[in-house]
């Protein structure tokens, strides 16, 4: 984990994307190490491969404020609105007592 803290400080996304790679594979059940790879790929504009990787946890996990709030500014950046829709629509189902996300979906009706 040092050395990818090294490499993140030193701007080297190569290696600290390698490192995170690595340790996913090595460590696949690691939530953490995932979510922290998803975050790689959406700074690297790699969104798709954010995405997958977001939509396993997901899978996985269920409704996560923090997946969902990364999945939508990859769908901003895509002009995906109507997933952002969604995504905000299962946030509100999901965080029923929370009026913040039926705001939210305000904006977009």
């Amino acid at each position: 984990m040092l050395r990818a803290s090294i490499a993140k400080m030193l701007n080297q996304k190569e290696v600290y994307q390698s490192i995170y790679k690595k340790l996913v594979d090595a460590f696949p059940d690691n939530l953490n190490y995932n979510y922290e790879l998803a975050i790689i790929y959406f700074d690297d504009k790699k969104y798709n491969e954010s995405l997958a990787i977001l939509n396993e946890l997901s899978d996985q996990i269920g409704v996560n404020e923090s997946i969902s709030f990364l999945k939508n500014h990859i769908f901003y950046e895509q002009k995906r609105f109507d997933a952002i829709k969604y995504e905000l629509k299962l946030l509100s189902k999901s965080y029923s007592d929370s009026v913040k996300y039926f705001d939210m979906l305000a904006e977009f009706i």
